[in-house]
């Protein structure tokens, strides 16, 4: 696939690709998929939604969830009306996402069903949260995700967008110190690829026929990110809720997964696995990972579960 370079946004992204791949699939999640169409037809309704609630240019939106199809919807709605998105790590203790939601001056909280209880602790200190909203059944003091949008036009709305405006804003893990929000620009996510084409070459050799396996989690740079350039390049990205080894396994074998990003322990889990020993890697082209020296004693020993053709770690 030639590089588009008229995507100079995410907002861009959602629409130039319902264009180009209405029809392909952009994400799976356990066997339920969202085309490119539905991807950006959806996520307009959801910013048509959040125009109605108030949001604004700037206006912090949260998502507290593990990772959904979703997440992907309220992403792209966020970035139409030029607000930011703050992905929350559910990890997180109570006393840290009250802080992140303050810190952020959040005004719309988008919740998954497993976190409701830890948002009602910490109500009473969300002053500036003007809208809870449950992405799954109905919870008490919150709206419902599905009732709240769908009323709303699926036409994009007519805000400007520009690719230095702030996309996203990730905490920091806080081992220092309070969790610091890093703030993201549009064109953070498009400047690698943008570079590599200056300089005449593929970046990982990214295209429409792949299919990519999304294992780090959304609230994390390296999740998102590797999300994005699958969604750019028009392929099919496979959603897990949370990392497990058996799972990611499977999900190799099944859809034929040719690239996926993993952190070095992943990998240790994955070649831990007994499945390991059974799966069919013979599709994957690409494992991107960091700090591979680290991994080097432990794959030497453990590695001939892969096949010998899977050996373009990218570090």
């Amino acid at each position: 696939m030639i590089y588009n370079d008229e995507i100079q946004t995410l907002a861009d992204l959602a629409r130039m690709q319902a264009h180009q791949f209405p029809e392909d699939k952009a994400l799976i999640l356990k066997d339920k998929a969202l085309t490119y169409l539905q991807l950006h037809v959806q996520s307009n309704r959801v910013a048509n939604a959040l125009l109605a609630h108030g949001v604004k240019a700037k206006s912090r939106v949260a998502l507290l969830a593990k990772d959904s199809l979703k997440s992907y919807e309220i992403l792209f709605a966020c970035n139409k009306v030029n607000a930011v998105l703050v992905p929350i790590n559910w990890r997180l203790a109570a006393v840290e996402v009250s802080y992140i939601l303050r810190d952020a001056n959040v005004e719309v909280l988008f919740v998954g069903p497993e976190f409701h209880t830890l948002v009602e602790s910490i109500r009473d200190e969300l002053d500036g949260v003007k809208s809870i909203i449950a992405l799954e059944k109905a919870e008490q003091n919150c709206l419902t995700y599905d009732n709240w949008c769908q009323q709303h036009s699926d036409v994009q709305p007519n805000v400007v967008v520009e690719a230095h405006h702030v996309a996203v804003q990730i905490y920091t893990s806080g081992t220092t110190g309070r969790p610091k929000g890093v703030q993201l620009a549009h064109h953070s996510f498009f400047a690698i690829a943008k570079e590599f084409v200056k300089q005449g070459k593929s970046w990982i050799g990214w295209s429409e026929t792949d299919k990519s396996l999304l294992v780090l989690p959304f609230f994390h740079i390296g999740g998102l990110w590797w999300a994005i350039r699958g969604l750019a390049s028009g392929a099919e990205n496979i959603l897990l809720e949370t990392f497990d080894g058996i799972e990611v396994l499977k999900a190799i074998e099944k859809y034929r997964i040719t690239k996926t990003c993993m952190v070095p322990a992943m990998i240790q889990v994955l070649l831990t696995e007994p499945l390991c020993k059974q799966t069919d890697f013979h599709h994957l082209n690409i494992l991107f990972t960091g700090v591979l020296l680290l991994l080097n004693h432990y794959l030497k020993r453990r590695w001939q579960h892969f096949p010998a053709t899977l050996c373009k770690f990218m570090a």
